[in-house]
């Protein structure tokens, strides 16, 4: 049986480094809230306050929706319980493509990309699940 489950195996590093932006996004609110300069704009109107509030709402939002989603990433599809996917084997079929890169420098390098099927066991009911993916080599 073919599937692509709905993960990533950077989903992780994603997960933290969108939470870092979010995070980031919000300091600027919270140093505008607690500023004494008064070359900074404070929050002192209704409006203010409820941007500031739509803002933090979202990023908690998106956080939770992400945790969510990494909790939920290695179901099985058999016996639907989590974090039970483990993968038994990589095997590359083929070139994907290839990219050229510009180099900060004013180089380029050619970046290859690689068809891999790869095949994931249930460490509970035993359910093989293979589907196709590219990884960068």
């Amino acid at each position: 049986m073919k599937a692509k489950p709905n993960k990533n195996p950077n989903r992780i590093n994603r997960i933290a480094r969108y939470t870092l932006l979010f995070f980031s996004m919000l300091l600027p609110v919270n140093l505008i809230a607690q500023s004494s300069d008064s070359s900074l704009p404070k929050l002192e109107t209704k409006e203010d306050k409820m941007l500031a509030g739509i803002l933090i709402t979202i990023a908690v939002l998106w956080i939770l929706r992400q945790i969510w989603r990494s909790y939920n990433s290695n179901k099985c599809p058999h016996c639907k319980k989590r974090r039970a996917l483990r993968i038994v084997d990589k095997e590359y079929i083929g070139k994907a493509r290839t990219e050229r890169v510009k180099n900060p420098n004013g180089g380029s390098t050619t970046v290859y990309y690689y068809k891999v099927l790869v095949t994931e066991k249930c460490k509970y009911c035993g359910y093989t699940l293979e589907y196709e993916t590219t990884e960068k080599g």
